[in-house]
């Protein structure tokens, strides 16, 4: 399969109504043609993005707000992930000096 062939093909594949046969051809193209996958990458990616438009409850298709949305919760995630790290090391400080503390007793070495 050339890559005209292969372009004619990406909207069936897409579909799911390219015949097994020539789907065969096509993916084989597409693992070793950069171009081709790209193009099919990107009609997949607009796939996928309707196919989530489509799915979605409510009528909002501001991508905007959707992105912030996705911004908002990494970001919120990234925070977390920070106060349990600083909640992690405060822990341990105050282990070790409570450690360190009943070691010196222990010890006898505080008079």
């Amino acid at each position: 399969m050339n890559c005209e062939q292969a372009r004619d093909c990406v909207d069936a594949y897409i579909s799911h109504t390219l015949p097994e046969k020539k789907q065969e051809e096509f993916i084989k193209h597409v693992k070793v043609c950069p171009e081709c996958f790209q193009e099919l990458e990107t009609y997949f990616i607009v796939d996928v993005a309707i196919q989530y438009f489509d799915n979605r409850k409510d009528d909002t298709y501001d991508i905007r707000n959707l992105l912030q949305e996705d911004l908002d919760k990494r970001l919120m995630k990234r925070q977390n992930r920070n106060w349990i790290i600083m909640i992690s090391i405060t822990v341990t400080i105050v282990l070790a000096i409570i450690v360190a503390g009943l070691f010196t007793n222990w010890f006898g070495l505080v008079n």
